[in-house]
């Protein structure tokens, strides 16, 4: 599962219609179009979007309302506006520039590999698991621990990168608004 962002006026250029049934042609077009366009595309896989989202959620809590907050971690079309945008990369590049997005992101990090194993949900610790897909302890050596009984919490699968904060910070900058799906 990922999450695509769409610009609503990327770059303040008209988006051209995408051709639903259009030919090869006109569909390499588009997403040449869409790459060459500042502010018209961003993706990001559910790992990385959620740090990021979360970031955002944190810093801007006076730009965002709770709704836009909230809808942000659903790929639902939620609508961020052009003011919000906007406002949502300068305060991402505010922080950025004076050191606090770099604090942030290494301290979350920090936090979140400094977290113990958790007793495997699959094998319930025992490092055998029943046979899938039931779970269980078992005969079989458990895939999730590998045998050992314990596991990384699942909150390690949500490690945050500055270098994906400061592109999502350049597409809403871009982006004349934008929507989450």
């Amino acid at each position: 599962m990922g999450f695509d962002l769409h610009g609503i006026a990327p770059s303040e250029q008209q988006k051209p219609d995408f051709p639903i049934n259009g030919t090869e042609n006109d569909i390499s077009a588009y997403f040449a179009w869409q790459k060459n366009t500042k502010g018209s595309y961003f993706r990001q896989n559910v790992w990385g979007w959620r740090p990021i989202w979360e970031y955002v959620a944190f810093f801007c809590t006076d730009i965002l309302t709770d709704k836009d907050i909230e809808m942000g971690s659903y790929n639902g079309g939620h609508k961020i506006s052009k003011t919000k945008a906007r406002r949502i990369a300068g305060r991402i590049n505010k922080l950025s520039r004076n050191g606090s997005l770099n604090e942030y992101v290494n301290g979350r990090n920090q936090i979140i590999e400094e977290l113990p194993d958790e007793k495997c949900d699959i094998c319930k610790g025992t490092g055998k698991r029943k046979k899938p897909p039931a779970t269980g302890p078992g005969d079989i050596e458990c895939n999730k621990c590998s045998g050992k009984g314990k596991c990384r919490p699942f909150a390690c699968n949500y490690r945050a990168y500055e270098d994906d904060i400061i592109e999502f910070a350049e597409f809403c900058k871009h982006s004349g608004g934008f929507t989450i799906s």
